[in-house]
């Protein structure tokens, strides 16, 4: 797996864009701290106990387009993910090109880079704009935490915008039909194969993934649920 992350101020910690691959997939992940680094080392660590010559491993690649260079550098090594992180230049104008080429699955940036967010959606890579906390926050360097929303984002937006009525009508009638997928389906895929890996092997799996979404627990939610058994095939 490779993550791109990309560094835009010399002033700011190493962690505003990324992209992770597993071999043939690939998907972006935004860090807030160096922290979530370490997360994706504990589960590269599980993964090799079990699968010495397993390839689908996270690696980072650190996407650098100022001068910062031995700084970031400095950082890798200070926090001993010189194996995880690797630094690539890469230009502003060839980001979204080079997203597509590794077939990254998630991409996600910080406000002054909407625009990029934006024309990496429009090319069908997943996107989205992180929230950037004023603080630290604390983070888990044992699992790997992922919180998806589920409204239009994990699912797709398919009958929204209708009216509730219309809205509960169409769930009714469709609850056991498994929704369409949203632009971070092919993240969640990724996670669940290196899950059902290491549940293969008996083992407590240091990913841990959650659902957050608007939608009911009547029919709406039930839809939602049945939609993820079908993916994940339960």
């Amino acid at each position: 797996m490779r993550i791109y992350h990309i560094r835009k101020s010399t002033t700011e910690t190493a962690h505003k864009y990324c992209t992770h691959t597993v071999i043939q997939h690939s998907l972006s992940f935004h860090f807030s701290s160096l922290s979530c680094s370490q997360a994706l080392k504990a589960v590269n660590a599980e993964l090799r106990n079990d699968y010495s010559e397993n390839e689908e491993l996270f690696k980072v690649i650190l996407i650098d387009d100022s001068s910062s260079s031995d700084f970031l550098m400095n950082q890798i090594r200070e926090h001993g993910l010189e194996e995880l992180i690797t630094l690539l230049p890469v230009t502003e104008d060839q980001l979204v090109s080079e997203l597509k080429r590794n077939n990254t699955h998630l991409y996600l940036s910080d406000e002054p880079n909407r625009l990029k967010v934006q024309e990496a959606l429009n090319e069908g890579v997943a996107a989205a704009i992180m929230f950037t906390p004023k603080k630290d926050m604390p983070v888990s360097e044992d699992q790997l935490r992922v919180a998806f929303d589920g409204d239009a984002v994990l699912f797709s937006n398919e009958f929204q915008g209708v009216g509730l009525q219309a809205f509960l009508k169409n769930e009714k009638q469709n609850v056991e039909k498994p929704m369409k997928k949203g632009p971070f389906k092919g993240f969640l895929e990724v996670l669940i194969k290196l899950q059902q890996k290491l549940h293969n092997k008996g083992k407590k799996c240091p990913i841990r993934t959650y659902l957050v979404t608007s939608r009911s627990a009547g029919c709406p939610g039930y839809r939602a649920l049945n939609t993820l058994r079908t993916w994940c095939g339960a």
